[in-house]
C-alpha cells in the first residue's frame, strides 16, 4: 500500500474514532440521547463493549503502527470490522424500525462504508496481502522448474499443457506423456 494512502486511512480512522469517542463521552454527560424511551436507552447502552472495543483497538493500532508498521496494520483491520460492524448492526436497527433520522442514518452509514472502503483498498494494495500476487502461481512454478533443473521449455511447457481443450499453442499432454510435434518428452508425475 502506498504511504499516501495508509496515510489517509490512518488520519481519516483517527478522527473517526476520537467521533466516537465524543459520542461516549456525551451520551454518558447526557449531552446526547437517543430518547426517553427505556427500550432505546438500553438498546443504545448494549453496543457500548463492542464501540470501545472498536475505539481501542483502533487508537492502539494506530500507536502500533509506528514501531511495527506491519502489525500495527493488521490490527487496523481488526478495529474497521469491528467498527463496520458496529454501524451495520445500528443501521439494521433503525431500518427495521423504519426509522430514517438522518442524525442517526448518516454517522451510521459513515461507520460502514469508510471501514468497507478502508479495508477493501488495504487488503488489494498490502504486498503481505494472500490476495495479492506479483505473478501468476504458474510462472512461480514454472521458474521453480528451471531453478531445480529441469529440462527447459519443453519440460516445463509438458507441466502445464495448453490453457483450453481446442488450444494447439503448447504441448498435448495425455498419459504423462507430453508431444511436441514428432518429438515425445516423458514428464514425470
Amino acid at each position: 500500500m502506498t504511504s499516501g494512502r495508509l496515510a489517509c486511512i490512518k488520519t481519516i480512522m483517527l478522527w473517526t474514532d476520537l467521533g466516537f469517542l465524543a459520542y461516549w463521552v456525551a451520551t454518558v454527560l447526557g449531552v446526547v440521547s437517543v430518547g426517553a424511551d427505556p427500550f432505546l436507552q438500553q438498546w443504545n447502552w448494549s453496543f457500548l463493549g463492542l464501540d470501545l472495543s472498536a475505539i481501542g483497538i483502533g487508537l492502539g493500532s494506530l500507536l502500533l503502527a509506528r514501531q511495527r508498521p506491519a502489525a500495527g496494520e493488521r490490527m487496523m483491520l481488526v478495529a474497521l470490522t469491528a467498527t463496520a460492524a458496529a454501524g451495520v448492526m445500528a443501521l439494521n436497527f433503525y431500518l427495521v424500525r423504519c426509522e430514517f433520522d438522518p442524525a442517526w442514518l448518516i454517522p451510521n452509514g459513515w461507520l460502514v462504508l469508510f471501514p468497507a472502503v478502508a479495508v477493501t483498498a488495504m487488503l488489494v494494495s498490502t504486498p503481505s496481502s494472500p490476495t495479492r500476487r506479483t505473478a501468476p502461481r504458474w510462472r512461480t512454478v514454472a521458474r521453480l522448474c528451471d531453478r531445480l533443473g529441469s529440462r527447459g521449455r519443453s519440460r516445463r511447457h509438458a507441466a502445464f499443457g495448453p490453457r483450453a481443450p481446442g488450444d494447439r499453442e503448447g504441448p498435448q499432454i495425455s498419459s504423462g506423456i507430453a508431444s511436441e510435434g514428432k518429438q515425445r518428452v516423458a514428464v514425470d508425475p
